[in-house]
């Protein structure tokens, strides 16, 4: 009896204990569960169409990106309408409206210019609206607005968003704007404050980030507002997750140094600006870009550099005396002060890296003062790999780090 006694007393505790831990280990498991929701999960691509819509009246025209296909239509919505807002087409309608019913526009002149580039990677969608003639604000002009979103949750992706620490990042860009520009602009508008960054108006490549100022902070010679773009690699060290993705790209597996060969035989950088390429007329980018001053020359070279953020460190070389019209010269070569050509990348790279990349060179010489000075280079030392009949000089400054690419549309070792 005694023991019937105590085996009932113990199932009596044990029973009461499982009643008392129920509750608890619910409890745990439904906080276990909203934590795990919590948890940002690794997004799938989303499917959406982005198109450019354009709508014109006389000279005048105004395009614009428009979102359709998300699954979410309440996403979609926000989108367009964050998307209408920001590029103030309700206003860019009215100008449009007031064209129609004077009759049109006196030829060759326009009311109001937009044009649109979008890009994306995954999830985000990056759109950069240039608008030329009449602002939103009544003025006349030129500004860029640029939008970057995330397609699965319609929400705005601020710049913060692409580094670890945003403050050091922004510490560091305004340091390149200051080195790269400067006072130097002063010289030549009334509006050139370059500081301090803006981090509420950029845009995204596949290369990197443009960031676009207010005409009344810094306006270029040519009228256009400032902007200023960097290679992803120029921010490496202080990109975030998201940062590192928008940076990953497709060539990063593949076999560097015959991709940089091929790019060499085929007279193009071809990971760079796209149609940029040897033997092509220089009047074809003399249309298509702003020169940012009239041409330089080297010993043997005129030498165009242009004003848009994205030829930021480039310039196209022609023959010093052409035997044909100007516009008429081939290009003969190109370079680049910076560049990330698999992995090749000016102010990073050493002459010893490219050449454990490369391998043995066809050429090499040693520049001193003067002879840099002649070909617009610095003190330093050369190497040079040929294919497909053209050449390609790796220049590197006195430490000898890597300080400019030079494509030639011949075979030269030095």
């Amino acid at each position: 009896m005694k023991d019937n006694r105590t085996r009932r007393v113990l199932a009596l505790l044990l029973t009461f204990a499982l009643c008392l831990c129920t509750p608890i280990a619910q409890a745990e498991t439904a906080q276990a569960t909203a934590e795990s929701e919590a948890l940002p999960a690794e997004q799938t691509e989303v499917q959406a169409e982005v198109r450019i819509e354009v709508e014109t009246a006389g000279n005048s025209s105004v395009s614009y990106p428009v979102v359709s296909g998300l699954a979410d239509e309440s996403i979609q919505g926000r989108l367009n309408a964050a998307i209408e807002t920001g590029l103030s087409l309700a206003n860019a309608r009215l100008l449009l409206e007031r064209v129609r019913a004077a009759g049109g526009e006196p030829e060759g002149q326009a009311t109001l210019t937009m044009e649109t580039a979008v890009y994306r990677a995954g999830n985000v969608l990056s759109m950069a609206v240039s608008r030329t003639g009449e602002q939103a604000d009544g003025g006349i002009g030129h500004s860029v607005t640029a939008l970057v979103f995330d397609l699965a949750t319609g929400d705005p992706v601020a710049l913060d968003a692409l580094f670890a620490d945003p403050e050091a990042a922004y510490a560091h860009m305004e340091a390149v704007l200051q080195e790269e520009l400067g006072e130097s602009m002063n010289a030549y508008t009334d509006n050139a404050s370059v500081l301090p960054m803006p981090r509420d108006n950029y845009a995204l490549d596949a290369l990197g980030l443009t960031v676009y100022y207010a005409p009344s902070q810094y306006t270029t010679v040519s009228g256009q507002a400032g902007a200023f773009h960097f290679y992803y690699y120029e921010l490496e060290p202080y990109l975030s997750e998201l940062g590192q993705a928008l940076a990953a790209r497709e060539e990063d597996g593949q076999d560097a140094a015959a991709a940089i060969r091929e790019a060499v035989a085929q007279g193009a950088f071809p990971n760079w600006i796209e149609g940029v390429r040897l033997g092509e007329p220089i009047g074809a980018y003399l249309d298509a870009y702003t020169l940012a001053a009239d041409p330089d020359y080297t010993l043997e070279s005129r030498v165009y550099l242009f004003s848009e953020p994205q030829l930021r460190g480039l310039s196209l070389e022609t023959w010093l005396y052409a035997e044909c019209a100007e516009e008429e010269a081939p290009v003969t070569a190109i370079r680049a002060s910076r560049i990330d050509l698999f992995g090749l990348r000016p102010g990073v790279t050493t002459l010893a890296e490219c050449e454990q990349l490369l391998g043995t060179p066809d050429g090499r010489t040693l520049r001193d003062a003067d002879d840099a000075y002649n070909m617009m280079l610095e003190e330093g030392e050369s190497l040079f790999y040929l294919s497909g009949g053209y050449s390609l000089e790796v220049h590197a400054d006195a430490q000898g780090v890597v300080s400019c690419l030079i494509l030639y549309d011949d075979a030269r070792t030095a």
